[in-house]
């Protein structure tokens, strides 16, 4: 009679105490007398609504300390509300309202990067504005104007990503000193509206808006490399963030059936589907936490606008195989 490993080439391994990973491992813990094996246990949760209902807002900060700001209501909106885990309170607006904009740092030192004029395809903006925990200041803008970009990093080492002008999308990369703006290698297919997330040294960017891409692109602070792709074609994420080891990008538009549900988590290898949102929807504020503790704030479902929340939290369990 054949025997396992004679079909599958290879043993399930006996340890003595459960390890920490990866997803999908089994073994047989020695100790416990049990086969065991590890999955992802993510689960999104219903969160606290921030007050005034937007999409497309700037957000940046954690599952605890977050910060939105601008968006479109309509009209444009440069309202800014900080989040402290249990309560949304309105603070010190931006001074250039602005829509389909991206975010990066903390709620004590972060940044509001260029944007959009309007809801459409109008004039597109260059400002950029650092947040200091009380207040907007301008400071120096991109080198390119541009909407629907990807960023990373913190106010003093940061990164917008992609974007464009109109229906162009040349693949932009800046980088960030904290005063300075200085171009760098393009990604290598040029879109907007992806998920994105990381370091100035370490940053990745997935989906977008180009017809049917599920590209993952990452940088190691010179260039990008094309990686593995998305399992589902995405743009105008409800929710993204983390890093090129542990990130999550949720929520957005396909062309069919439109608004979508679907989670996906990277390992620094390959994306995995796991838990769904409770609402369909796109064009959420992101870079709210990270791949393990995240937030999809607001966005745009088929019902229209929502000032709603969904709070992520991701482990992984060990379940133990039983026969009955």
């Amino acid at each position: 009679m054949a025997e396992y490993k004679g079909i599958k080439g290879f043993k399930v391994e006996s340890l003595a105490a459960d390890p920490s990973g990866p997803d999908g491992q089994i073994w047989y813990n020695t100790t416990g007398g049990a086969l065991k094996f590890q999955i992802n246990a993510g689960a999104w949760a219903s969160g606290d609504a921030f007050n005034t209902t937007r999409v497309t807002p700037a957000g940046f900060g954690t599952s605890t300390a977050t910060l939105i700001t601008s968006g479109w209501i309509p009209p444009l909106s440069n309202l800014t509300e900080i989040y402290n885990g249990s309560t949304w309170t309105e603070t010190g607006n931006i001074n250039t309202a602005r829509s389909q904009v991206i975010g990066f740092g903390t709620t004590a030192a972060g940044v509001a990067g260029p944007g959009g004029q309007n809801a459409g395809a109008g004039g597109r903006l260059a400002n950029v504005e650092e947040w200091n925990g009380t207040t907007f200041t301008e400071v120096n803008n991109v080198g390119n104007a541009k909407y629907v970009c990807g960023s990373a990093g913190t106010q003093t080492a940061g990164l917008v990503i992609q974007g464009g002008y109109g229906t162009t999308y040349p693949g932009w990369t800046e980088s960030y000193d904290g005063t300075s703006w200085t171009v760098e290698n393009p990604c290598l297919t040029g879109r907007g509206d992806g998920g994105s997330g990381g370091t100035l040294t370490a940053a990745f960017f997935a989906g977008g808006n180009i017809a049917g891409t599920q590209s993952t692109e990452i940088w190691d602070g010179t260039s990008w490399s094309e990686d593995n792709d998305l399992q589902e074609v995405t743009k105008g994420l409800r929710g993204t963030g983390g890093t090129t080891t542990a990130a999550i990008c949720a929520g957005g538009q396909d062309a069919t059936p439109g608004y979508v549900t679907n989670t996906e988590t990277w390992d620094g290898t390959s994306w995995a589907e796991v838990a769904n949102l409770a609402t369909a929807a796109g064009g959420g504020a992101n870079h709210a936490g990270t791949a393990v503790l995240g937030m999809a704030i607001g966005g745009e479902s088929p019902g229209g606008k929502l000032n709603s929340v969904e709070d992520w939290s991701y482990a992984n369990a060990v379940k133990t195989v039983t026969v009955s």
